[in-house]
């Protein structure tokens, strides 16, 4: 980004308490975002009884917020470089914090889906900023002890969402699910306000208006498809999935073939001319495919097993979780 590129302070050597506070308010907010993911997932059977509707329609609660979040990732980076990762990641924060609350005062699954997408647009934010803020605060040298320190809390959030998620609803109800991210939410717009450096953004480089028509669509219409692959509750590939998934793949391929055009895309696919940044790039997609596939469709297949009485294999998906 400009301001990094502008600013070459020289880091210390050691991980100054100025960094791990930094750090901390980063990880709040990646552990909110991460959270809410894996915590609505065990909450699925639940909305459909009180909604009175299908596991199908519910499900939308948790391909809204996705589609959200694939939408607004493209233009973070340049929404920082234009207004300062400061502003903007409180922004992020401000609106899940918002969607959260909405959320909780839903009394409709249209109204339930729709608020999740404005959960998914702050979610969107506060990931990929929050890797910024941190490189910008640690620099490269350091990057990957403080990385080091962070993993472990945020290795848990995939772990805890589902067990968080069924205690608050067998104690409370699902609305806390929800309004528990309010006051962490508030609390981590404070911190950030306090801690974060102040803000100095550059002039940016020209927003790339065709690259995010290409790449936004592309992307929310693939994610449409291919999660509408078992709307039915047996897996189908009928228009409903080919018809945007292909769309979108095609947009996703033009845009790959774009971004070599212009001098500043919004994203920048010449970087994986890096063997290191290749390679390391696909193991994290595969790493991670795994570990949120099976973090998030666990403790709906657990609750379908519990409600049939059968003892099926991935029904002990927490014992495996936590053996990792």
């Amino acid at each position: 980004m400009s301001q990094t590129a502008a600013v070459q302070p020289d880091y210390p050597e050691a991980l100054d308490s100025g960094v791990l506070k930094i750090a901390g308010v980063v990880v709040l907010g990646a552990i909110m975002s991460i959270l809410d993911i894996t915590v609505v997932s065990v909450a699925l059977p639940t909305f459909a009884e009180v909604f009175n509707t299908s596991l199908a329609t519910v499900a939308w609660t948790m391909t809204a917020y996705t589609l959200a979040l694939a939408t607004v990732i493209p233009a973070t980076g340049w929404a920082a470089d234009r207004f300062g990762t400061k502003r903007t990641y409180i922004l992020g924060l401000i609106l899940f914090t918002l969607g959260s609350l909405l959320c909780a005062t839903a009394n409709s699954i249209e109204m339930l889906i729709a608020f999740r997408v404005i959960q998914g647009l702050g979610g969107g934010i506060l990931l990929p900023l929050g890797l910024t803020i941190l490189t910008q605060a640690a620099g490269p040298e350091r990057l990957g002890r403080l990385m080091a320190v962070m993993g472990i809390p945020m290795l848990l959030g995939p772990i805890a969402g589902p067990i968080l998620g069924g205690w608050l609803i067998e104690i409370a109800s699902w609305h806390w699910i929800f309004l528990i991210n309010v006051p962490l939410g508030i609390i981590t717009v404070i911190l950030a306000l306090r801690t974060f450096p102040k803000d100095d953004p550059q002039p940016s480089e020209k927003f790339d208006f065709v690259g995010m028509l290409l790449l936004s669509p592309g992307l929310a219409l693939f994610l449409f498809g291919i999660s509408s692959i078992a709307e039915s509750g047996t897996a189908s590939f009928g228009p409903r999935v080919w018809g945007p998934a292909t769309a979108g793949l095609l947009l996703i391929v033009s845009f790959v073939f774009y971004s070599f055009k212009p001098k500043h895309p919004l994203i920048d696919l010449r970087l994986f001319k890096n063997r290191t940044l290749t390679i390391s790039s696909i193991a994290l997609v595969i790493s991670s495919s795994r570990s949120w596939a099976r973090a998030c469709s666990s403790p709906a297949t657990s609750s379908r097993c519990v409600e049939s009485r059968l003892l099926l294999p991935d029904c002990s998906w927490p014992p495996k979780a936590l053996a990792r």
